[in-house]
């Protein structure tokens, strides 16, 4: 089928999906909200497909063996006709792949030969740029189902989160307009990690021009390339009647933003799932300082310490599993006071799903909801973080004598030094500013905010051959255009098992056209930029979205573009 399309979606105005909006007042990093808002309206006609980058896909090998050319031939080249428009190739490699990257000649320059095919041919002087970067795993792609609303789509995609999808080795590519590329850091130090950031929305508010990023960080490649991380652009140039591409400026980069979605795009529908259970009712939160929770209250209303509560619940938890007491992952939400009726009522309902009689305090009724037979996704958290709250791991708390009893320690989401720098760099050099940055920064908790705990239930992660699994979806030519996402670090354990390093030396691929991805370890970051009177960029707010199998989706609505494979 032609994935030559029109656009359909004149009707469809998704909000600026997972943008954070500020609430009214001073730009604080604490006070950031991110709009998941939706309209009903189908998500392409029977006449289009949904829309895609021009040309991208991810291509999964069998075996782990197979060679840089077998995955270097499924790079379908842009067309000549799309030269103007996009002169960049976007490569992500895994790990298992990063070593052919200490030669360029191993992987590189044979995958840029290939995505400017058409221009070897022409007599013409042409000059391209790529990127390459190493990130954890790729995802795999879900189809989407064109008979579905955008909001059952997307309500779907919420409750059915991808908890087993660890992601697979391989190779991702797409192309981009020159445009697309801002925010390249160059690397000045060794022991500098890396990260790559996706503009997902932009537009104007009161408070002026913003940019949304969603960023991830790079893999690990240590004991792959000798580098913390592994991100560098190229420039390739093609002499008049020549016949190859010769590199002639190459950067090495710690940073990279990339524009995935266009002002043309206009609202492109998506979805963020957060797998995350409920463990506890929202609790007025009494005494707090920076980002340790001292006191909560009751639902009585009496004082006690931030981690009785979980102290209690915890073991209630496993036993309703029937699971063994284990280590396990808890996160606060911390919720604005105008909005714990409403997240206290989201939570009755999904204890009502669970129960014929519902009360928060009834332990049958949480027993039920945590129960392992059906788990209880729900998308109470993506609502929250929409209307303002905010997300922090549980780092350490409980038990403890004297002032530290009952203590929670709440990560703060950023990372303090790289915020700080950035903010330093971008604004008004008053010490004022200044106080009031470090401020927000320190000051987790926010007067008036209830606290509700959630958990990630376990996942049973399948490690045998998914390769027909992987074909069959491949067949599909209705897939979400962008799946970014966090894997669970554990992840690495599961190597010596991997399907795909347990093949033999096969060359058997799957791709996955008009798809781009990637999953990290290190969780996600979703922050606003705003545009000072100088012109410069500065941080206004955002959340870290660390929850193993989390996932951000979204569809690309096309305009008159072609992939240039289908013509």
């Amino acid at each position: 089928m032609s994935l030559c399309v029109t656009r359909q979606y004149h009707a469809l105005r998704v909000a600026r999906s997972a943008a954070l909006q500020l609430r009214p007042g001073a730009c604080s990093l604490t006070s950031s909200r991110i709009a998941l808002r939706f309209h009903q309206s189908a998500l392409y006609s029977s006449s289009s497909d949904p829309g895609s980058p021009p040309n991208s896909a991810i291509i999964v090998p069998r075996s782990l063996a197979v060679s840089p050319e077998t995955l270097v031939k499924h790079i379908v080249p842009l067309q000549k006709h799309h030269y103007r428009k996009s002169r960049f190739a976007v490569f992500f490699v895994t790990p298992s792949f990063a070593p052919w990257l200490l030669d360029d000649h191993k992987f590189l320059t044979k995958a840029v030969h290939q995505a400017f095919l058409p221009l070897l041919a022409d007599d013409k002087y042409a000059k391209v740029h790529s990127l390459i970067a190493v990130v954890d795993k790729l995802p795999t792609p879900l189809s989407v189902d064109g008979t579905k609303s955008v909001e059952d789509e997307i309500t779907s995609r919420i409750h059915t989160p991808p908890v087993s999808d660890v992601g697979h080795e391989g190779v991702g590519y797409m192309y981009l307009r020159p445009q697309d590329f801002a925010g390249s850091v160059e690397r000045t130090g060794f022991d500098q990690n890396g990260t790559i950031g996706f503009t997902i929305a932009e537009g104007s508010t009161k408070n002026g021009q913003f940019l949304d990023l969603l960023q991830l960080p790079l893999a690990n490649t240590v004991f792959q390339t000798g580098s913390p991380a592994t991100m560098t652009l190229s420039t390739w140039e093609k002499q008049k009647e020549s016949r190859e591409f010769t590199l002639t400026n190459k950067s090495d980069l710690v940073h990279q933003t990339l524009r995935i979605h266009t002002p043309e795009s206009a609202d492109p529908p998506n979805a963020f799932a957060i797998p995350l259970v409920p463990m506890t009712s929202p609790r007025q939160v009494e005494a707090s300082m920076g980002n340790i929770v001292r006191r909560v209250l009751d639902p009585s209303g009496k004082s006690v310490t931030a981690s009785e509560e979980l102290e209690k619940t915890v073991p209630q938890y496993f036993k309703a599993r029937g699971e063994p007491s284990q280590s396990i992952s808890v996160w606060a939400l911390l919720i604005p006071r105008d909005l714990v009726d409403s997240i206290q009522a989201e939570t009755t309902a999904l204890l009502s799903k669970a129960n014929t009689q519902v009360s928060s305090t009834d332990t049958a009724s949480w027993d039920n909801l945590w129960s392992k037979k059906s788990t209880a996704w729900n998308d109470i958290v993506t609502s929250a973080l929409s209307k303002g709250a905010r997300l922090h791991r549980v780092l350490s708390g409980g038990g403890g004598w004297g002032k530290k009893a009952g203590l929670l320690s709440l990560d703060p989401s950023f990372n303090n030094e790289e915020l700080v720098t950035s903010a330093v760099q971008d604004l008004p050099s008053d010490m004022q500013a200044l106080d009031e940055l470090s401020s927000a920064l320190h000051q987790v908790v926010q007067d008036g905010d209830s606290v509700q705990f959630f958990v990630s239930p376990a996942a049973d992660l399948d490690t045998n051959d998914q390769s027909e699994v992987l074909n069959k979806i491949s067949e599909s030519e209705n897939l979400w255009s962008y799946e970014f996402g966090m894997i669970p670090s554990t992840a690495d354990a599961l190597e010596t098992r991997s399907w795909q390093r347990n093949n033999a030396a096969s060359q058997d691929v799957t791709v996955f056209r008009n798809t781009f991805g990637a999953l990290s370890e290190g969780g996600m970051t979703m922050k606003r930029q705003i545009l000072g009177d100088k012109g410069q960029h500065i941080i206004a707010g955002g959340t870290k979205i660390d929850v193993p199998f989390s996932r951000y989706s979204s569809i690309e609505p096309a305009e008159d573009v072609c992939s240039p494979h289908e013509e």
